[in-house]
């Protein structure tokens, strides 16, 4: 079984609030930001990642830990945002538990479907630095087999160029982004629901126009959505942009960061980890399948500018990092037994 923890963790209280108000000066901004509550059994392969905070000292009757989003690629496999295991100290978490195949939080770290063996942590990808955010992806290797019926498929070259080529309105809800987060209704407290949301592409071109050097043509793409002001934001981070049907879902983006004056704002378009690049441009996502990939130890570094609220280079004036970081609990969920695996 997995370590016993009971206290809910639907109750705790998420740093996200604080994160907000500081970046915006305002009240919280809802994490999918215009979706909606996704219903039991259309998305099974969504996770729900929880990582125990690395600063935790282990000790004492609590522990803190953060959350992102992912989805799983196959039975043994959830491929995720590179940011999701780091702490504000930029530690990388290795105690880590996923949930999946259901819509709403787990009430304890007990209620998780299992945890990770192993976590493989894009090898370019580069923590230390406040405005370098390529190769922002990772894969955890599940302790124990999820053995769903399906799993998405991941996006080709010729998928991204399909939706480079859209015009207009054919742009329109040409993608879904699905992802765990602070619904935003109560300062800092966390969703108990699956959010879905629809989203409009945005083409490369436009995207960098609004990001400049921030944004890496190949290893990016962009979507948002308006009229109604759509997105997505802090804890969807890792979790799948998708294109395609409900049956045949093709997942082209994850989510890795965006504006920091607010989630929502027209003109600033969230921007996704090309999942293509990885997938076909470069084998990094089967290379790490196959076990042609050593997972990278932990590193340390010098310390630099938190990601929240930096600004963009470039074109990119008044746009900065919102959801980079995943939340970190402010309220410690109780521990009742070892931190055996089950």
């Amino acid at each position: 079984m997995l370590a016993t923890r009971q206290a809910p963790i639907a109750s705790l209280l998420f740093l996200s609030g604080a994160a907000l108000s500081s970046a915006h000066g305002s009240a919280p901004m809802p994490y999918i930001y215009g979706g909606e509550d996704a219903q039991p059994g259309d998305w099974p392969w969504v996770a729900l990642i929880t990582s125990v905070d690395p600063a935790d000292s282990g000790s004492g009757p609590t522990v803190s830990a953060f959350s992102c989003s992912g989805v799983l690629i196959d039975d043994d496999h959830v491929l995720t945002a590179a940011h999701c295991f780091f702490n504000g100290a930029n530690e990388q978490a290795t105690e880590v538990y996923i949930a999946y195949n259901r819509v709403a939080r787990p009430d304890t770290l007990d209620d998780y479907d299992t945890r990770a063996q192993t976590i493989y942590i894009h090898e370019q990808y580069n923590e230390f630095s406040g405005s370098d955010f390529r190769n922002d992806i990772a894969i955890i290797r599940l302790t124990h087999a999820a053995n769903l019926s399906s799993y998405p498929q991941l996006a080709s070259t010729a998928d991204i160029s399909t939706l480079e080529g859209l015009e207009g309105d054919e742009r329109l809800n040409s993608t879904t982004a699905l992802g765990w987060g602070d619904t935003g209704d109560t300062a800092g407290v966390t969703a108990g629901t699956l959010q879905q949301v629809m989203l409009d592409y945005v083409r490369s071109s436009d995207c960098h126009d609004k990001w400049g050097n921030t944004f890496t043509f190949d290893m990016m793409i962009c979507a948002d959505g308006t009229n109604p002001a759509r997105d997505t934001c802090g804890g969807d981070s890792g979790g799948p942009l998708l294109t395609g049907d409900q049956d045949n879902p093709v997942i082209v983006g994850l989510t890795s960061f965006g504006s920091a004056v607010a989630c929502g704002q027209p003109g600033n378009p969230g921007v996704y980890t090309n999942v293509a690049y990885y997938a076909q441009t470069t084998s990094w996502i089967d290379d790490v399948r196959n076990g042609l990939i050593t997972p990278r130890p932990p590193r340390s570094g010098p310390p630099q500018t938190p990601r929240v609220g930096s600004s963009g280079g470039g074109g990119a004036a008044g746009l900065g990092l919102l959801w980079l970081l995943p939340l970190l609990a402010a309220r410690r969920q109780s521990r009742r037994a070892s931190r055996s695996a089950r």
